[in-house]
């Protein structure tokens, strides 16, 4: 580690002073082969797509070439880790790559989402019901007490079938738990301050050094030889020539063919649509113009849907069941609704009934005594002068 402090001041001082510096045949086929043999990932750096590789992995693969173990009587240039460490850093101050922050992102499923979304929807429910949780109150504790007397009196039942299910179900739910698809992860990517090379697993550099391959410059011979040769045609051997000519027509038969039948069954989807008003969509080839491959675009051979009214089918033990269950919530939910209305009635009632006073006879009997002693007073002479 002290060899490294001392290389690190001494690059520091050539920064400063600025000396520009050319990578060395050497450096270049180190860096060619870390470049085609490293594992890199695609991302964007600054709106640029880039390939960026982790440190650690760089000097993994460096160690395991021929200037780690000397073969083909190559010079021996990275005894440890750490030597390698260091090749790498000047080959970083030589612009082969740069160092880079990794900001990870992971992406939410659809499942995920649809779950974000219910909870969302349940929270707003649960305060909108918040006002009228007392008269469901009443109503739900007598929809579990039905259920519960179902569930007991179906528990029974139920466990004789169930218990030849839960084996395979169980490895089922292994399998499905094991086989979970891997969330996709989004990466970008900022340079970093400290241009300095890393032995480790959580630092990335962004490639800057992009050789021509040799695959992609023999393939570019090749076509510049096709071209030449395609051009040169009519000096081809007749036999050739007449060879050539049988393979076109082939395939533009096999070209023809294909837009035919892309244009018939449209034309053979539309003749079902208008014969059946719309109820039988009948497609031939329905894969023959999907991003697919050539011969999952045949397969299948048709596809049949059915959007009219739907035919009466036989129910299962369990469809009645939950039928049953269906209308018994709704006669629940109607008998709830009757009581409501015949309590707003009797509220109403006693309302008209509270203005008028019921009494008793001999409460009437005194009522009138008392009139009558009142008109009593009132005929008296003596009585009306004395309150005068």
């Amino acid at each position: 580690m002290g060899d490294q402090h001392k290389y690190l001041k001494k690059r520091k001082k050539k920064e400063v002073r600025g000396d520009p510096e050319e990578p060395t045949k050497e450096e270049n086929e180190v860096g060619k082969y870390l470049r085609w043999n490293c594992p890199s990932k695609p991302s964007t750096l600054m709106g640029e797509k880039v390939e960026y590789f982790i440190g650690s992995k760089a000097i993994d693969c460096l160690m395991d070439s021929k200037w780690a173990s000397g073969t083909g009587g190559t010079e021996i240039l990275f005894t440890d880790r750490v030597s390698v460490e260091m090749y790498l850093d000047r080959l970083l101050m030589l612009g082969f790559f740069n160092r880079v922050f990794r900001h990870k992102k992971v992406k939410k499923t659809k499942e995920e989402k649809e779950k974000e979304k219910a909870e969302k929807e349940k929270e707003k429910e649960k305060e909108n019901e918040k006002g009228s949780a007392k008269e469901k109150d009443e109503s739900e504790g007598k929809r579990s007490k039905k259920r519960l007397k179902k569930e007991h009196s179906e528990e029974g039942k139920k466990d004789d079938d169930t218990t030849e299910e839960r084996k395979p179900k169980a490895t089922e739910g292994n399998a499905d738990g094991d086989g979970k698809k891997k969330r996709k992860v989004k990466v970008k990517l900022e340079l970093h301050e400290d241009q300095i090379f890393v032995d480790d697993d959580d630092e990335a550099y962004v490639w800057r050094f992009d050789p021509l391959h040799p695959k992609t410059l023999i393939l570019g011979i090749l076509v510049v030889i096709g071209t030449i040769a395609i051009c040169l045609f009519p000096l081809w051997p007749s036999k050739i020539r007449e060879y050539v000519w049988y393979l076109s027509v082939l395939a533009s038969i096999a070209v023809g063919s294909i837009l035919v039948l892309a244009l018939l069954r449209y034309v053979f989807f539309a003749i079902v649509w208008v014969l059946t008003a719309g109820k039988h969509h009948f497609w031939l080839l329905p894969n023959l113009t999907e991003e697919c491959g050539f011969f999952e675009s045949f397969v299948p051979l048709y596809t049949h849907e059915y959007k009219g009214n739907k035919p009466v089918e036989k129910q299962t033990g369990n469809e009645t069941e939950k039928d049953n269950e269906n209308i018994e919530e709704r006669e629940d939910e109607e008998d709830a609704k009757q009581d409501k209305k015949d309590e707003s009635s009797e509220e109403k009632e006693q309302l008209d009934k509270e203005p008028w006073v019921t009494l008793t006879e001999e409460e009437v009997a005194t009522a009138k005594s008392e009139v009558d002693k009142d008109l009593e007073d009132l005929n008296d002479p003596s009585v009306s002068e004395v309150k005068c």
